[in-house]
């Protein structure tokens, strides 16, 4: 069943369920999240797709493990930059 738009619940449901605030349809704060968990695992790429790019160790191994450590910085600075209701 879809409700009708005058129906005062339809708008506070959502309200309900919105953390946060977007800008023509983006959620400016996630995107930001995305870029601080990609940043870490990019030098790695780079010592991957380019090889006389050298990197430390430890970019080497972050970007083996790239996705889980892009996932959980994403997830800590999301929640870091969201507002404190």
């Amino acid at each position: 069943m879809i409700p009708k738009t005058d129906d005062p619940f339809f708008f506070a449901y959502f309200q309900f369920f919105t953390t946060g605030r977007y800008s023509n349809g983006y959620n400016g704060k996630a995107f930001l999240a995305m870029v601080v968990g990609v940043l870490p695992s990019l030098p790695g790429f780079l010592n991957v797709a380019l090889p006389n790019f050298a990197v430390p160790k430890i970019f080497q191994t972050l970007y083996s493990c790239a996705w889980f450590v892009g996932f959980g910085i994403s997830i800590v600075a999301y929640c870091l930059l969201q507002d404190k209701n």
